[in-house]
């Protein structure tokens, strides 16, 4: 297998490896562009607060931990799947398609059970 290896002086080469090393370098490489991805859009929404010199505002805490316990209690309405699925995803940060991948399902199939599971929280949420 031929991987591509970036020298410190800025120069690239293709360089022989065996398949077990290849697939771990890809895989390391894979790993590290979700993580940045990840990293940019957590900090996007601050960019644009940033922008136009505002400050982010903060609710008083016993205003977070009552809206805090008003979601836990609508998570706690969702089917098991539901809350596996948006805990995955939210919580523990995993990508859509390695959840599909490991659920054994398509893209598409996740991205609607997350979008339908977002759609029941948002109305228990709003009686």
């Amino acid at each position: 297998m031929k991987i591509k290896y970036d020298f410190v002086t800025y120069e690239s080469a293709l360089v022989d490896v065996d398949e077990t090393l290849g697939n771990t370098i890809l895989e390391i490489e894979k790993e590290t562009r979700l993580h940045n991805r990840r990293e940019k859009r957590k900090h996007t929404s601050f960019g644009v607060l940033e922008k136009y010199d505002l400050e982010p505002t903060h609710a008083p805490d016993y205003v977070v931990q009552a809206e805090l316990a008003r979601v836990k209690q609508a998570i706690a309405l969702l089917t098991p799947d539901q809350k596996d699925l948006l805990y995955r995803v939210f919580f523990d940060g995993e990508d859509l398609v390695d959840i599909a991948t490991a659920d054994g399902v398509s893209y598409q199939a996740i991205q609607n059970r997350k979008n339908k599971a977002l759609k029941r929280l948002r109305k228990i949420l709003e009686n």
